[in-house]
């Protein structure tokens, strides 16, 4: 559903302001995660998946598209970068949040009759903490959210002019209304499938890597609480190398070499956690999850903006 949702959020851009589609996209998801804190059943629990799959899927191409009005293409890679070094970071504030929550034991919230038995009440307390953020966030991004250049009170009317004269010699030459035909020279270049292939092979390791790097590190023979303390190196590690090559990147105006550089580091993390006996070399299989976070999570960022070019 979320793969089936991207196409829509750049049609609805075109009719609302972002200042009003990207917080409105956040406050769905909140709510959604939210409602799920009462959720009793699995079908429950696939439906409200749903609807968060749906609001999610637009966030990506919505934010895109909003770097794209701000920056130049050969600058693009460094906002793109600050915008995934951010849910990096959110990774490594999740296992420390994640180790908190496990200690408060959901004391804070009652959820109904029998929730002090809940073997799910510390993830229905993590989605209230969590989410009641996204949630008030979201409600201060309707305010605080700028829509283009030209609206840009924090920019002198020169500077406006001048940043708007740049991203229009950035865009020379290149249509500015939508027909269909550009979609079908779209499908028809062997070059979007080989790009769609190769961000197809980052995206795969990366989203395994993030959804299962706590289990990954309590089968290296630490405990379930600690696993989630030792989350936050590769995510630590993932976060400064997305940040600085997307710099890199930019000054370089290439993304290619950088993209397959990091690939390697992801690269060796998995044969060290598919080489490592995780009773005897715990360490190596550790280090090899520092690898992967320090491959994967720039890696992404920077095809992402091979995308979105």
């Amino acid at each position: 559903m979320t793969i089936q949702s991207h196409w829509y959020s750049n049609v609805v851009l075109q009719l609302l302001r972002p200042s009003i589609w990207i917080p409105s996209l956040t406050l769905a998801w909140g709510i959604v995660m939210v409602s799920m804190a009462f959720v009793k059943t699995w079908q429950g629990l696939i439906i409200a998946r749903l609807f968060l799959g749906i609001a999610e899927a637009g966030l990506a191409p919505a934010l895109a598209y909003l770097v794209t009005l701000w920056y130049r293409r050969d600058e693009q890679a460094r906002p793109i970068a600050f915008y995934f070094s951010a849910a990096t970071l959110a990774g490594a504030f999740g296992g420390l949040l994640a180790f908190g929550i496990e200690k408060m034991n959901g004391c804070a919230i009652s959820l109904g009759p029998g929730a002090s038995t809940d073997p799910l009440r510390k993830t229905r307390w993590s989605a209230w903490l969590v989410m009641d953020c996204t949630v008030v966030i979201s409600l201060v991004a309707f305010w605080a959210m700028i829509d283009l250049p030209s609206t840009a009170t924090f920019l002198t009317s020169a500077e406006r002019e001048h940043l708007i004269d740049v991203l229009r010699h950035d865009t020379l030459g290149e249509p500015s209304h939508f027909e269909m035909k550009f979609v079908w020279d779209t499908l028809c270049n062997p070059k979007s499938w080989l790009q769609a292939v190769i961000y197809i092979g980052m995206v795969i390791p990366l989203y395994s890597f993030t959804l299962f790097i706590p289990t990954i590190i309590h089968a290296l023979g630490f405990s379930a609480t600690n696993a989630q303390l030792l989350t936050i190196p590769p995510y630590a590690a993932g976060c400064i190398c997305t940040v600085g090559l997307g710099a890199l990147s930019d000054r370089a105006r290439t993304r290619g070499p950088f993209v397959a550089g990091v690939s390697l580091f992801a690269m060796a993390g998995y044969v060290m956690l598919l080489a490592t006996d995780p009773e005897k070399q715990p360490g190596v299989g550790y280090a090899g999850c520092i690898f992967c976070g320090y491959g994967n999570l720039p890696g992404y960022s920077l095809d992402t903006g091979v995308d979105w070019w």
